[in-house]
């Protein structure tokens, strides 16, 4: 009789849950389909550098995933999506934490074996959509609609730790941090709550909630010691996304707060980009300022390009720059340039040819640095 009992109630709390969604109380039920989608990347770097002068200069990088798409929709209307995402490969880096993959998704360093990278939630309808699971904030997906054009290898997260050597002293390199990353935030895929609202006139807003920041990388991580990690991260943004005298216009304004220990100084972050793309042309840029000192990633951050496209050809040219400064765990300030040239070649759908020429210099108070150069050919397939 008790386990029955606890049976009912875990129906009768569902069945609560569902009718606090405008509308589902009513509708017929009905299960989601599955479809598969995913990616493989290929790309063969040709580099020259001052450092690590005993290394080869050829390598070939591989990123791969499987995406395990959830949707459907109840006749009611409301729409249930989402998507896990498998890891094809696991990925190493110069730094022995994190490399960021072809696809703008960082990739945990492990001893082998695949993954799960985000696992998420959609319910949507016409009082917009919440989105649950293991996922970026809101505000960091409307900042990459703002980025410099690149139609190629990326260098704002990008392919720099596939072939750049990093000197000691030049603080940490972990992907969302603003010396590697024009797009960085407090958490990498910590469980979180998002709500988008409706477009009104074009404008959206988007707010994030974690209630403990433990950069899992997308596992359960249950409750926060607040004798160590950031809590209560809260991310917000406003997107427009429209047509303004013939030409696509994309501005984004975001900020976000976590909660310190005591003692430490709380995360904060401000950013800001457009886009402008008209008659196959387009240009952008996306800045950030952050005050992560306990993570000694407190620094400024932008990135700016332009690219042209007409049929299957397109091209691009990008630059990012991005710095951390001194706090007294990591004393000496260090910065990152890097700029780029690249082309892409589409041979049909999802299936695309890319070049490109990258030089960067990553410079220490220490002392180190390091310059160089890379010319990449990759093949992108997309399924």
């Amino acid at each position: 009789m008790k386990a029955r009992k606890h049976q009912l109630l875990a129906t009768s709390a569902l069945a609560t849950a569902a009718m606090a969604l405008p509308g589902v109380a009513a509708a017929e039920m009905m299960k989601p389909a599955l479809s598969v989608g995913g990616f493989f990347y290929h790309d063969t770097h040709f580099a020259s550098q001052d450092m690590d002068a005993n290394k080869g200069s050829i390598a070939h990088y591989i990123d791969a995933e499987v995406f395990f798409k959830m949707s459907g929709e109840l006749d009611n209307g409301l729409k249930v999506g989402g998507r896990i995402e498998l890891e094809g490969i696991t990925q190493t880096s110069h730094t022995g934490t994190k490399v960021m993959g072809s696809d703008g998704k960082e990739k945990t360093v492990k001893s082998g074996g695949d993954d799960i990278d985000e696992a998420r939630l959609d319910l949507s309808g016409a009082w917009g959509m919440l989105r649950l699971g293991m996922t970026n904030s809101g505000r960091y997906g409307h900042s990459w609609s703002v980025t410099g054009p690149n139609v190629a290898h990326g260098i704002t997260s990008g392919t720099q730790t596939e072939w750049l050597a990093f000197p000691g002293g030049t603080g940490s390199f972990v992907f969302r941090r603003p010396l590697g990353s024009a797009h960085p935030d407090v958490s990498n895929d910590d469980p979180a709550i998002t709500y988008f609202t409706p477009r009104f006139n074009g404008f959206q807003l988007a707010l994030t909630h974690r209630p403990t920041v433990q950069n899992s990388g997308g596992r359960n991580v249950g409750f926060a010691d607040e004798t160590k990690d950031y809590t209560d991260a809260l991310d917000a943004s406003v997107q427009y996304s429209g047509d303004v005298g013939g030409m696509k216009v994309a501005l984004v304004l975001g900020g976000a707060t976590a909660d310190a220990p005591a003692g430490n100084e709380d995360y904060q972050i401000v950013n800001g980009g457009a886009k402008v793309s008209a008659s196959g042309f387009s240009v952008g840029g996306h800045m950030a300022d952050v005050e992560d000192a306990m993570n000694n990633a407190t620094g400024t951050v932008y990135s700016v390009g332009a690219s042209y496209g007409q049929g299957p050809w397109a091209v691009s040219t990008t630059y990012h720059d991005g710095s951390v400064e001194h706090t007294a765990a990591n004393p000496k300030d260090s910065e990152l340039s890097t700029w780029a040239v690249g082309t892409r070649y589409t041979l049909g759908p999802g299936v695309r040819v890319l070049a490109s020429f990258q030089s960067a210099e990553v410079t220490a108070e220490s002392g180190e640095s390091n310059e160089g150069s890379a010319f990449t050919l990759g093949v992108a397939v997309n399924f």
